[in-house]
This record gives C-alpha cells, structure tokens and sequence, in this order.
C-alpha cells in the first residue's frame, strides 16, 4: 500500500504542471499515463525518472532507458543528457562512448550546463571522441559560465 501511496504522490507532483481536468487519483493517473502513452516527451522523461530513482516503482535502469530514449528522440535536452549518462555508465545499455557523445552533444548544443560539462569530460578523455584539449576547453567554458563546475 505505501508503494501505491507513494507512486500516486509522485505521479501527482510530476503533473502537476500539467493542465490536467482529472478530480480523481484515478483519473490523475489515467490523465498521465495518456500523456505517456501518446508520446507526450515530458510525461515519458518523468516515467524515466521514476524507474531511474525507483521512486514508486522497482527501481530499473533498462525502463529508464526505454522512456529516456523515446523523449530524447524527440528532441526534449533533459533526456539526451540522462540518456547520454546511462551509455557513458553502462547502465539499463550496453556502455557506449561515441553513443553517450552523442547525446550530450545534442543537450549541450540546447545550453544544459551538466551535458556541455560532460561533453568537455569526453573530449578530454577522449571517450567517443577524438581527444582535444581546446574543445573540452570550450565546453568546460560554457557550463561554468552557467554556474556548472567540476566537483
């Protein structure tokens, strides 16, 4: 029963910034899971935290994965970044360099601080992409003018 709690709480502050007519906890969460199911990019982002965090639900990388994936394809920058972090760590995909590259160079080219600071991690490292100094510079430039640093 708490999990049941906890996972409608949760669903609730995720939508509440939606422009929701739904008066019941059972029609707030039909009224979300539409919202998912229609591709809704912000509504299948939050799925993904969700399954991220195991907040509500048993906790799984792979689902985190799967909902990341279908909001980051559609352009939404918050998902290219925790997409890109799952293929740079490995987890819920296969690890992936030049794929975690990928997508934080989509986020990052959007202004996310965390996503160009980790595009600079790459291009100093190399990892997914040929290694310079300059452009990990650039990059390291640009999230800390956001207030994004090492830490």
């Amino acid at each position: 029963m708490k999990t049941i709690k906890s996972t409608f709480l949760l669903v609730l502050a995720f939508i509440s910034s939606y422009a929701i007519s739904a008066t019941t906890p059972y029609e707030i969460i039909q009224s979300f899971v539409e919202k998912v199911k229609s591709g809704d990019s912000e509504a299948q982002f939050e799925l993904g935290m969700l399954y991220a965090d195991g907040q509500g639900v048993k906790q799984s990388y792979t689902e985190a994965f799967k909902w990341f994936r279908l909001a980051a394809e559609k352009g939404l920058p918050e998902a290219q970044l925790k997409l890109g972090q799952l293929y740079y760590e490995g987890l819920g995909v296969k690890q992936s360099y030049p794929e975690a590259f990928k997508w934080f160079r989509l986020a990052a080219e959007k202004g996310l601080p965390d996503a160009q600071f980790n595009l600079g991690v790459s291009y100093a490292n190399g990892q997914g992409v040929k290694q310079s100094y300059t452009e990990a510079f650039k990059w390291y430039a640009l999230a800390a003018e956001k207030g994004r640093f090492a830490e």
